[in-house]
């Protein structure tokens, strides 16, 4: 099974790399907004959900699919999941555990982005061996 163009077939290990971390960056964010949901705001919880679909959506069209757009669109959604991780209306800084689940989150989310713009994962996107 696996990709039908073949061109994936041996991922450059940033790429790789890029996949756990951008997949642990989304489990420890899921944590997260678990460990801030307030009862009762679905219209946060709506977000929460949008955003987990949102990036992995990202996930497959960078490493399954090549597109060099996701790999742009990574850089604006870590934006916006920053914006997003301080906004929770369950927030709270002085809170040990909710702190570090957000720093870990935002932490290997942002390394993940930085993996896909190392010259192997550049020419890897061009389709070039590097």
């Amino acid at each position: 099974m696996g990709d039908r163009s073949g061109e994936n077939d041996s991922l450059p290990r940033q790429i790789g790399r890029f996949q756990w971390l951008w997949f642990s960056g989304m489990v420890v964010g899921a944590a997260y907004d678990l460990a801030v949901a307030v009862v009762g705001d679905h219209i946060e919880a709506w977000i929460d959900i949008l955003f987990f679909a949102v990036a992995a959506a990202l996930l497959h069209y960078a490493v399954r699919r090549r597109s060099n757009v996701a790999r742009l669109l990574v850089i604006l959604f870590l934006a916006m999941s920053f914006v997003e991780v301080l906004s929770h209306q369950g927030f709270d800084a002085s809170k040990l555990a909710t702190t570090w689940l957000a720093i870990l989150h935002l932490g290997l989310m942002g390394a993940a982005g930085w993996l896909l713009f190392t010259p192997a994962a550049r020419c890897w996107f061009a389709r070039r061996t590097s």
